[in-house]
């Protein structure tokens, strides 16, 4: 070995490592010819540096912080490993990319500075958590579940993609209003909180149905043109018929049907109770009763102030 001295500096030599020993700025710095490595002691900020001339690699232990980092020129890439956290940090200057492991929490976390997104990996919940800071939007993937959730700030909306049951659930904040969307049924259901009311739209029947929490129910049939209201409270049911602009109500409590022709101003009655129908003729002024016990016909004329009735076994007038 060789040893050389200098005022503040000395060093000593062998055939494959040379170290220098600097007094003014406390520091030791080792050459080592085999490994072509560069090592610095900093003993004033208790950190160690290494040069890695063969890996194009530097690597900083601080032993006041218990973190080292590691520089790596080929792939221009930064490797933090925090110990005291038990975390590691990788900055991708390339992809413009920080990636965090949280090794106690058993989480990645991912911030890509070029779509403004963060990504989270929960390997203990199964679960990927998305950051999108443009949109404003979350996005959760459940794989335990194999749901996804989106929650947009900015529309104060919720949306739920569940691929198991193949159906899709919106929650709008604004309009109190949720929405669910049935793909295996193709039905869509929309539940209206502010005023409490249901609707379901059928596509494969072209079938609409209101739920009305005022005890009353509406169908609406796009394919034959038909409404229908059902209400418990009077236990009716009315039919509207567009294409023969006809209304039929069936009253349940009376046991009686209602019809009304639009297009001929005529109403009907059907009383099952007394077997009795019941025809008013508004262009006519004129009703007309059917008694199918007595099996007798009574013709009420208001313009004529007349009164017929026919008697099927005998006529009288």
């Amino acid at each position: 070995m060789i040893r050389s001295f200098l005022l503040y500096k000395s060093r000593e030599h062998n055939a494959n490592q040379t170290i220098e020993f600097h007094k003014l700025t406390n520091k030791t710095i080792e050459f080592h010819k085999l490994t072509n490595k560069t090592i610095k002691f900093h003993k004033l900020t208790n950190k160690t540096i290494e040069f890695h001339k063969l890996a194009n690699k530097t690597i900083e232990f601080h032993k006041l912080t218990n973190k080292t980092i590691e520089f790596h020129k080929l792939t221009n890439k930064t490797i933090e490993f925090h110990k005291l956290t038990n975390k590691t940090i990788e900055f991708h200057k390339l992809t413009n990319k920080t990636i965090e492991f949280h090794k106690l929490t058993n989480k990645t976390i991912e911030f890509h500075k070029l779509t403004n997104k963060t990504i989270e990996f929960h390997k203990l919940t199964n679960k990927t958590i998305e950051f999108h800071k443009l949109t404003n939007t979350t996005i959760e993937f459940h794989k335990l579940t194999n749901k996804t959730i989106e929650f947009h700030k900015l529309t104060n909306k919720t949306i739920e993609f569940h691929k198991l049951t193949n159906k899709t659930i919106e929650f709008h904040k604004l309009t109190n209003k949720t929405i669910e969307f049935h793909k295996l049924t193709n039905k869509t259901i929309e539940f209206h909180k502010l005023t409490n009311k249901t609707i379901e739209f059928h596509k494969l029947t072209n079938k609409t149905i209101e739920f009305h929490k005022t005890n009353k129910t509406i169908e609406f049939h796009k394919l034959t043109n038909k409404t229908i209201e059902f209400h418990k409270l009077t236990n009716k049911t009315i039919e509207f018929h567009k294409l023969t602009n006809k209304t039929i109500e069936f009253h349940k409590l009376t046991n009686k049907t209602i019809e009304f022709h639009k297009l001929t101003n005529k109403t009907i009655e059907f009383h099952k109770l007394t077997n009795k129908t019941i025809e008013f003729h508004k262009l006519t002024n004129k009703t007309i009763e059917f008694h199918k016990l007595t099996n007798k016909t009574i013709e009420f004329h208001k313009l004529t102030n007349k009164t017929i009735e026919f008697h099927k076994l005998t006529i009288k007038t």
